[in-house]
């Protein structure tokens, strides 16, 4: 999701990582 910066880049960026990474395995 592409969001404008808020200063929610951390958890975004986090949860989106980890969201990719389980779909990829």
């Amino acid at each position: 999701s592409q969001l404008p910066l808020v200063g929610n880049t951390a958890p975004d960026f986090d949860a989106e990582a980890v969201f990719d990474q389980e779909f990829i395995n």
